[in-house]
């Protein structure tokens, strides 16, 4: 397994975790995958108050690309400094994430190679969302 964390602040009260993974599925707030099935990813806790965490886990990687993005729900045009990404393995912390300071609702974050499960940043702001 590998389970996506999203924390932030107070502010914005709503962030959103975005993965898309390699047959195209969007795993997020309004479609929250399955563990057991295709996609083999589930959005675990989508937070709406501030601070997260919003979990997304991946119980199986399939070959190809994942994207990993988050969203500033509201609309607004920036993700917050505070706001860390990090990825755990069954060995612990695994990568870390900040965003630049650039602004933009989509924090374009990390691809992962589904057939070696290698991580790799995008780290990118901007006004559009993935697969990327």
């Amino acid at each position: 397994d590998l389970r996506i964390v999203v924390t932030w602040g107070a502010t914005p009260r709503d962030l959103d975790s975005h993965l898309w993974v390699p047959d195209g599925t969007q795993v997020y707030y309004s479609s929250k995958g399955s563990a057991t099935s295709s996609p083999f990813a589930t959005l675990d806790a989508d937070q709406q108050n501030g601070y997260g965490p919003e979990t997304i886990t991946i119980s199986q990687l399939n070959a190809g690309t994942y994207s990993f993005a988050v969203k500033e729900y509201g609309g607004g045009n920036f993700v917050p400094a505070d706001t860390t990404v990090r990825v755990y393995g069954s060995d612990g912390l695994m990568e870390e994430f900040v965003p630049p300071s650039n602004s933009g609702s989509w924090w374009r974050v990390f691809t992962i190679d589904g057939s070696t499960g290698d991580i790799s940043s995008v780290n990118t702001i901007g006004s559009s969302g993935g697969p990327f």
